[in-house]
Parts: C-alpha cells; sequence; structure tokens
C-alpha cells in the first residue's frame, strides 16, 4: 500500500456473515492506536464446489445420485442443479441438463433417469444460493 493511500479493498471476507475490521495508521517505525470495531455482514455468495458424488446404477438407464454439501455454502442453499454429458472412447458430448432442479438445499439425493442403456455419462452437481451456482 502507498504511504499517501487513504483506501482499500479487502478481498477476504466471509459471504453471507458478520465480519468485523479495525483500522490503525503505520509509518514503518511504529502502529498507531486501533480504531473502534466496524462490524458489517456481507452480502451472499456463490456455494463452493460439492464434496464428493456417489452415481449408483438403477437398471441400465438411470443412476440414483447421493452428493455431499459443499464445504462454503456463502449463504443459504437452496438447491441443486444436475448436468450430464454422454462419453464415447475420448469424445464428450454436449452438457445436458437434469429438469427439474432439485430445489430443497437439504436434500443430497436425486434419481438421474432416462438415460441411453450402455452408454458411459460424466455427471456433475452444483450447489446453488441466492447468489447463483457454484462450480460443479
Amino acid at each position: 500500500m502507498n504511504s499517501d493511500a487513504n483506501s482499500s479493498v479487502v478481498r477476504t471476507l466471509v459471504p453471507n456473515a458478520n465480519n468485523f475490521a479495525r483500522i490503525l495508521v503505520y509509518n514503518g517505525r511504529f502502529n498507531g492506536p486501533f480504531s473502534e470495531q466496524l462490524s458489517f455482514k456481507a452480502p451472499e455468495g456463490v456455494p463452493s464446489t460439492i464434496t464428493g458424488m456417489e452415481a449408483i446404477p438403477m437398471g441400465s438407464s438411470a443412476f440414483y445420485l447421493i452428493w455431499k454439501k459443499p464445504e462454503q455454502a456463502n449463504g443459504v442453499l437452496n438447491g441443486y442443479k444436475i448436468y450430464y454429458q454422454t462419453v464415447k472412447g475420448t469424445k464428450v458430448g454436449p452438457l445436458m441438463e437434469r429438469k427439474p432442479h432439485v430445489t430443497d438445499g437439504k436434500q443430497t439425493r436425486a434419481k438421474l433417469a432416462n438415460l441411453e442403456p450402455g452408454t458411459r455419462y460424466r455427471i456433475h452437481v452444483a450447489a446453488t444460493t441466492g447468489a447463483g451456482e457454484g462450480k460443479p
């Protein structure tokens, strides 16, 4: 930070939580007194990735999916989106989205059905909050 700076951007705030800060002036030799404690609530953010998923085959055209919640919800989880792609050799098909979405943030299980028998799939699950969708 420059010696004449009078502002700064803090990038380590916890989303959807009360954050606290104190400010002080320093000159390279001494630190000045701390300010009064400031408190503010950071806005909701998108969740981190889910921490694990299991796909259990159900016959030849469906999977029962079980996943773990993301480590950092960064807000109120309001559901999950499930995506899938066909895999044929080294070629991956277009990304398709399961509808309807899971609209309960506490639900960590869903059935993915109407798939092609004898086909391999890549499956992604992404958590959502009011701020949007996390990475799958």
